[in-house]
Order: C-alpha cells, then sequence, then structure tokens
C-alpha cells in the first residue's frame, strides 16, 4: 500500500470505522494506491466507510488498474458523490479485467480536509448492465404536442434507467425500456443511453481453507468453487438452517455465523478443523 500525499495509510483497512487517512484538500489529487497477492480479483465495485464527516469524503474519485510492471488503464470515475453518516456508500462499475495494483484517486472534496476512514474493493456477482435499442437511432418530436410510445427490443427487466434524465412528461417503462408520454418542456438535441439489467438467483458455492501440513500463521486461500446467477450483492451465507463442527462449542458456532459484527467465536487453527453448515437460501437442495 503507497501513496502520494495520503497520511496514515493503513488506517483505512484496520476496521475500527473511526479511523482514517488524510490529505487536505487543496493538495488534491492524491491517492491510494493497493496491490494484491497472487490473487487477482475482477474488482467491479467498493465501499466507503465516511463514519460522522460525510463531507469530508471524496465526491469525485476515479479508479485505475494494472498488471505487475504494466501501465495503468482508467477503470471508472465516479462524481457527485455524497455520503451519510455511518453507512457505507456503495459505487458500482462495469470491470471484466483482473488488476495486481489498483489506484483509488481522491479528486475532490467538500471540507478542509478528505478523510479515507474505511474502504473495501469488491467483486460482486452482479449481471451487467446492457445497452438497449430501439428501431430508430434519432427522433424528433414536439413538446407537448407529440405523444410518443417508442418501444425497445427487451422485456423482462428487473430495471431500466436512463442517462441523463429524460424531460419531465416522457416516462420510462422499468420492465421493457419503452418509453412513453409527451415532453412538458423543451430541451436541445440530447443523447440518451437506456440500460437494463435482469438479476439471476441466490446461488452460490465457495470453501476457505488453509494448506494442509502447515503452522497456524499460513494464511488462508479463498477458492470460488461455482458462482451461478448470483443477484445483485447477495450475502453468500444469509441464514442457516442448521451449523455444526467436530471441534467447536455451538456457541462459538452460532456467533461465527450469525453475521453480526459484535459477536465473536473462536477456531483453534488446527489442521483439519472444519465447519458444516445447511443454508436455507439456495435454489433446489439446502
Amino acid at each position: 500500500m503507497t501513496s502520494d500525499k495520503f497520511e496514515s495509510l493503513n488506517k483505512p483497512f484496520t476496521w475500527t470505522f473511526n479511523q482514517y487517512a488524510y490529505v487536505e484538500s487543496e493538495e488534491l489529487p492524491a491517492y491510494l494506491e493497493i496491490t494484491f497477492g497472487s490473487v487477482l480479483p475482477i474488482v467491479n465495485a467498493i465501499q466507503l466507510y465516511p463514519y460522522i464527516f460525510s463531507f469530508a469524503n471524496p465526491s469525485q474519485l476515479s479508479l485505475e488498474g494494472k498488471l505487475s510492471g504494466g501501465a495503468y488503464s482508467p477503470m471508472t470515475k465516479f462524481e457527485g458523490v455524497s455520503y451519510e453518516n455511518q453507512k457505507w456508500k456503495l459505487l458500482q462499475f462495469s470491470n471484466s479485467e483482473k488488476y495486481s495494483t489498483i489506484k483509488l484517486t481522491a479528486l475532490s472534496a467538500a471540507d478542509y480536509y478528505t478523510q479515507i476512514f474505511e474502504v473495501k474493493f469488491l467483486v460482486c456477482n452482479a449481471v451487467e448492465s446492457t445497452t438497449i435499442t430501439y428501431p430508430q437511432a434519432s427522433y424528433v418530436f414536439n413538446s407537448r404536442f407529440d405523444d410518443l410510445n417508442i418501444l425497445s427490443d427487451a422485456s423482462n427487466l428487473d430495471s431500466c434507467t436512463a442517462s441523463p434524465t429524460f424531460p419531465n412528461g416522457l416516462v420510462l417503462e422499468p420492465s421493457t425500456c419503452n418509453i412513453r408520454g409527451a415532453s412538458t418542456t423543451n430541451c436541445p438535441q440530447t443523447t440518451y443511453t437506456t440500460s437494463g439489467v435482469q438479476e439471476g438467483t441466490n446461488v452460490i458455492a465457495f470453501e476457505v481453507h488453509r494448506p494442509m501440513d502447515t503452522s497456524s500463521s499460513a494464511s488462508f486461500v479463498f477458492d470460488a468453487t461455482g458462482v451461478f446467477g448470483v443477484e445483485t450483492y447477495s450475502t453468500v451465507v444469509d441464514s442457516f438452517a442448521s451449523v455444526s463442527s467436530p471441534i467447536l462449542p455451538s456457541a462459538s458456532l452460532t456467533a461465527i455465523m450469525d453475521l453480526d459484527s459484535k459477536t465473536v467465536g473462536t477456531m483453534q487453527m488446527t489442521v483439519g478443523e472444519t465447519i458444516d453448515w445447511s443454508v436455507e437460501n439456495l435454489e433446489g437442495n439446502k
């Protein structure tokens, strides 16, 4: 982890929630550069935690990625980001590339100091948005007079959005991306982009293990054994029907698996120690 201007670089990754990396806003832009290990993630979202200083978090930021020895490629840029105190801010973007190093650059903030309390780089199993097409490439119509009924080539969507926002009076149907209505305002010639998402079902398989015959200080390894149509930002285990272990007491098991950050269970880190559970949110068998 490196930076050109941020102080206290490790603070956004200590999980204390009230400590931060910081830089005077007049010195922006400033970046945090994070290098991953041997497993290269396909990062397609980040989360930022503002603690109680929402205005001090970056309102404009960008992400770039690179492989070892290579040059940076732009990943995404966010503008006009706002935060709520003590609530995680999720920022999603489209990416299909693996990078060993990601650079998060703070470009502006609304306070004298720019602070980053906590940051997560996420690999989210979100179905990519697809651009919707229409019979014609462009349309010209009279406001307050022409009643539009423009049909798209899409159907059965979970959501549909337009960028920029349509003029007042025009409606974008969320399940089809059809455009209906009559504009109540005049506007210059504008290019609008519509996109829709179809989400899948919440099914995922995974395992976490430490290589056999290694010391208890060895790093754990995360292996994804299958991902099948996971809904946007689904929690892997949001409930369990049963949980057991040949070593741990039931109280510790519940504390580990209940997704409550204030309860704690202890594992002895012995080779072969396991936790077995059945979940309730899988399609088909539990």
